[in-house]
């Protein structure tokens, strides 16, 4: 592993409302959401920087006011301005200056995860690389009452990814779940973005996932890092009350009343 190619970057995709959140997102984004005392970007940019990140890129959209006051000699705040125009690929565009620069972090702003498990990601060798959660089953059992009714194909063999997104059929046949978490290099985000600059359809409609399927038709080399739990998501109102009544504590590792 090259010094160079570890991140000291991040960028956080946090222009998204969250509408199946319902009320708790009528005056404030997605990421504002607070679960056990703290709001989602306050634990994501404290796992960051335990992990040993140096600078992170929050780019703002709905409610971008709620968000400028984080803007310090750390933390640099942006507002993509057409958030509700597109999906988190946009957003993600929004944040090219940054990725073309230097090895970065990608995080949604939906989840918290263990510091542990960004430092092994931001380390990792590879121009693209994605977190896998291999103990997601008991997660979505307790997030859905059917957990194929949102789990996506995840498959890798020997660190690298062969299949993902789309809907799965079978329980035994996915290896794990993608956590919203990706490592690139300024190669590896040349190589997605020119895929986004290529196709307007999928920066208007896609997400990641779609993102990194395109990529492996395209025969890009994405690498995979398996993460077992210690991560959840705040998708809608039952994920944040599972998560805040302890279920499923494989998946955070961490007492969220201490």
């Amino acid at each position: 592993m090259s010094i160079a190619s570890v991140a000291k970057h991040a960028v956080i995709l946090a222009a998204g409302r969250g509408s199946r959140l319902g009320h708790l997102t009528d005056a404030k984004p997605k990421c504002l959401t607070v679960v056990a005392g703290r709001s989602l970007l306050d634990w994501m940019l404290a796992a960051l920087f335990q992990a040993g990140i140096e600078r992170v890129l929050v780019v703002g959209g709905y409610g971008y006011q709620s968000l400028e006051c984080l803007q310090s000699a750390t933390v640099s705040v942006t507002r993509y301005a057409q958030w509700a125009e597109t999906n988190m690929l946009g957003t993600l565009q929004a944040a090219d200056a940054w990725l073309a620069a230097s090895p970065c972090l990608i995080a949604y702003s939906d989840i918290a995860v263990l510091p542990a498990h960004l430092a092994t990601l931001r380390a990792a060798t590879g121009d693209i690389v994605v977190t896998n959660n291999t103990l997601w089953q008991s997660l979505w059992a307790e997030r859905f009452q059917d957990p194929l009714n949102d789990a996506e194909h995840f498959a890798a063999d020997a660190g690298i990814l062969r299949e993902i997104g789309g809907p799965a059929t079978e329980i035994a046949n996915i290896g794990g779940q993608f956590m919203g978490l990706v490592k690139t290099t300024p190669k590896g985000w040349a190589q997605l973005n020119r895929l986004l600059t290529d196709d307007a359809t999928l920066v208007r409609r896609g997400d990641t996932t779609k993102l990194l399927a395109r990529a492996l038709d395209a025969d890009v080399a994405i690498h995979v890092v398996d993460c077992a739990g210690g991560w959840i998501e705040i998708d809608s109102e039952s994920d944040l009350h599972a998560v805040e009544s302890g279920v499923a504590k494989e998946n955070w590792a961490h007492d969220w009343r201490s």
